[in-house]
């Protein structure tokens, strides 16, 4: 009886994945021709840093360790080990 009820409940939730497939992938399809075209753009230096060294003094203030890197349009740039102490 429980095996005839899980395998009658196969097709019906194909459907449903099917229906869910097909709306991401439309929702995909709008999302790149309106945003298709659009270059990403990279935060500027100053905010990088400004970020970086707000997530040091959360870090520092909650004792843990953390790795802090302040860098400009991805390229490798410092990184230090932060540990704080209360």
């Amino acid at each position: 009886m429980i095996l005839s009820a899980l395998f009658g409940s196969i097709v019906p939730v194909l459907n449903a994945f099917l229906i869910l497939f097909l709306g991401v992938a439309i929702w995909a399809i709008v999302g790149v021709e309106l945003f298709g075209s659009r270059e990403p753009q990279a935060p500027a230096p100053a905010a990088a840093a400004a970020a970086a060294a707000a997530a040091a003094a959360a870090a520092a203030a909650a004792c843990v360790r953390v790795r802090v890197c302040v860098c400009a349009r991805g390229e490798v740039c410092g990184c230090a080990g932060v540990r704080a102490a209360r």
